[in-house]
Parts: C-alpha cells; structure tokens; sequence
C-alpha cells in the first residue's frame, strides 16, 4: 500500500530541486555525506516522535528545537529498542506516521547541527 502525504509547500513530489530517477538515501549515506543545503530524499523506518511540551504559564522553559519531529533509520525497530546513534530527526507532524512504517521523505536539508536534519516536505509509504 502506498500512501503520499505532501505539505501544504507548492512543490511537487520531485519538482523542489531533488534528481529525477535518483535513489532515495539511506539515513547512513546521509549521515556519511550530508549536502550543506537544498533538498533530497531520504528513505527509512520510522522509529520514534516527539512533541514540544507545553511550557506552564510562568514558568521559564528551554525552547524546543522544533514543534515535533520523527525520528528514522536504516533499521526496523525491534520492540521498544532504538539505536539512537542511527537515528535522524526530521521536522513533521508525528500523527502523520506509523511507527516502525518505512517511508521515502522528501525533505529540505537543515545543518545537522541544528539537531534537525531536514523539514519533511513530502512523503510516502513504502512498506
């Protein structure tokens, strides 16, 4: 079953600067070369979300780095484990995926020292 899911961008599924008939990246070649800007896809399970929690009123807290992100890699995850070294963190909406699903992410690239590798601009199933 194939779904797509697509951000409200005006972009295509291939039409935001990705290589027409370029194999999607494993979340290793990724990690092993990240291109400083511009946009790829990027192929992988889903192994975990996050949410930004509320900050209680008067209280002082740390900003997250972004509202919620999921987490993939070149690994199905087993029960509850997660390797997090061979972990990714993409910007997305977590309810928009199926933990343990393999996707293929269209996303734009954000340096990894941001603790955020990409903002998921589109995506579909591949499972």
């Amino acid at each position: 079953m194939r779904v797509l899911i697509v951000a409200a961008v005006a972009c295509g599924w291939l039409s935001c600067g990705a290589a027409v008939n370029a194999a999607p990246l494993s979340v290793t070649q990724l990690k092993a070369a990240p291109p400083a800007s511009g946009d790829v896809d990027v192929v992988g399970y889903v192994t975990g979300t996050y949410i930004c929690p509320p900050c209680p009123p008067g209280a002082m807290c740390k900003p997250c780095v972004s509202p919620s992100a999921i987490f993939i890699s070149d690994d199905r995850p087993v029960g509850e484990e997660r390797l997090r070294t061979k972990e990714i963190r993409l910007e997305a909406d977590p309810s928009q995926y199926q933990g343990g699903a393999k996707y293929e992410f269209h996303i734009v690239v954000r340096p990894p020292s941001t603790g955020i590798w990409g903002k998921v601009i589109a995506s579909q199933r591949v499972d």
